[in-house]
């Protein structure tokens, strides 16, 4: 089979991930193949992906599209915050800001018709990192709903707000990023940029979930054990933190 550009140049390939998100552009009208702005620009952009409180700006390709999809909503009388809707307008988001990564598919000598070359990854039960990310993240919820419903006023601060919020975050980057691992302890060539980015995203995330922490055990000591627990999976985690890394 003939090499890509980007096999050429030794630039980085897709992800599955990305990959996936190609077949579903390739097949919408118009679709996003469109190259804007600079890789920093871009990474910028992608952190209103998984912020709490994005930048929320209208010229920001993620907040302002946010914005427009739930405007396009309301007008048609539908509940923009409602499950369904809401997932539909993350999909459309994330797939442009995959799409905005890799610039055009043109651009990097990518042919959509052989998209299937890439292999798919391995279900999140086959990663025990993983498998405790989530146990973890779910035990967390239910401890905060235990506490909402005997009216514990710490659920009100930011810092239980920030911690509720990037345990989700924590969890689903924990997966990505073993999945992006996997590639690599496997000889693939994808994901490169997916793979250093989420390394910073990780890094962040586990600084503001730490940060939130030494104010809820001060307010909420019975969340302790949790803590302890999330500890442990940043100690297991180290590994997925390294910018371009070696094999493990």
């Amino acid at each position: 089979m003939k090499k890509s550009r980007s096999e050429q140049s030794g630039e980085p390939e897709l992800s599955n991930d990305e990959a996936a998100v190609l077949r579903i552009v390739a097949e919408e009208e118009g679709g996003f193949l469109t190259p804007v702005g600079s890789e920093e620009e871009m990474k910028e952009w992608l952190d209103c992906t998984w912020k709490r409180i994005p930048c929320g700006k209208r010229s920001c390709p993620i907040c302002g599209r946010i914005a427009r999809d739930r405007e396009k909503l309301e007008r048609e009388g539908n509940d923009p915050d409602s499950l369904e809707n809401s997932l539909e307008i993350v999909g459309a988001n994330l797939a442009e800001a995959l799409i905005m990564i890799q610039k055009d598919a043109e651009a990097m000598g990518i042919d959509i018709e052989n998209l299937d070359e890439v292999e798919d990854v391995p279900d999140l039960k086959q990663f025990p990192l993983a498998v405790a990310a989530q146990k973890w993240h779910i035990a967390l919820i239910k401890y905060g709903e235990k506490e909402r419903k005997r009216g514990a006023t710490w659920l009100m601060t930011e810092a239980a707000a920030d911690l509720f919020w990037y345990v989700g975050t924590f969890d689903v980057k924990i997966y990505r990023q073993l999945c992006n691992r996997w590639h690599r302890d496997n000889g693939h060539r994808y994901g490169a940029f997916d793979y250093d980015y989420t390394s910073k995203v990780l890094l962040r995330v586990i600084g503001i979930l730490n940060s939130a922490w030494t104010q809820v055990l001060d307010l909420a000591p019975s969340s302790s054990k949790l803590h302890r627990r999330f500890c442990n999976l940043v100690k297991e985690s180290a590994y997925l933190l390294a910018v371009n890394p070696g094999s493990r």
